[in-house]
């Protein structure tokens, strides 16, 4: 696991992982995305050929336009392949595309407060109709709170969008809904993940549980 915690747009993001031939041949490596696991933005450079016994990095990169951010998680994974041949090894790049702290003044800071960070569905039968659980989510800043992404797990909504605003000590009601029909029998948990423009805390993560009966 490659961790680039948070990714700022217009700022080139690196990281590097070591690799080292063990053998006494030359071998060929080679990265391969997985399609279901690709965000479309991450660089990779590696060395094609590693003689024997040399050491190489393999180079991962995300550079997010500053023009039109993506905001949000960003996640890739990468099968490692020596001589053609898969090694059942995957390499997986993640990170959240936050704004950069460093161009938000202290006088305009907003700041983000949420009333839950556990939502309790309780036991809801598989069949039922949509269950509902509000939250508040408050600006207690000096600026405009900003939200950028939201990105729910399955089986769950919410009534919140991106470019939605909150201003300076304002706050607003928030839905998350959960269709039991969709959810897998059991005991579940399940998250909601909100990307803002406060400088300090830019994710806030909110965990929801249900247990979901016949």
């Amino acid at each position: 696991l490659c961790a680039f915690t948070y990714i700022y747009p217009g700022v080139n993001m690196q990281s590097a992982i070591g690799c080292i031939n063990t053998s006494d041949r030359p071998i060929d490596l080679d990265l391969r995305p997985d399609p279901e696991i690709r965000s479309g933005l991450l660089q990779t450079g590696f060395p094609k050929r590693l003689e024997a016994g040399a050491r190489g990095e393999i180079n991962l990169a995300y550079l997010v336009s500053a023009d039109k951010p993506r905001y949000g998680t960003l996640r890739d994974a990468l099968e490692l392949f020596v001589n053609g041949k898969s090694r059942g090894t995957t390499i997986v790049a993640h990170g959240i595309v936050a704004d950069n702290p460093a161009d938000m003044p202290e006088s305009r800071a907003p700041r983000s407060e949420v009333s839950a960070n556990v939502l309790k569905f309780g036991t809801v039968k598989h069949g039922a109709p949509i269950q509902t659980l509000r939250f508040t989510l408050t600006n207690t800043g000096r600026g405009a709170l900003v939200v950028r992404a939201v990105e729910c797990g399955k089986a769950l909504a919410v009534s919140l969008e991106a470019g939605t605003e909150i201003p300076a000590g304002g706050s607003r009601e928030i839905e998350v809904l959960l269709d039991p029909r969709e959810a897998a029998y059991g005991a579940q948990s399940s998250f909601l993940l909100l990307i803002t423009n406060d400088p300090m805390r830019p994710m806030r993560r909110i965990r929801t549980t249900a247990v979901i009966e016949d």
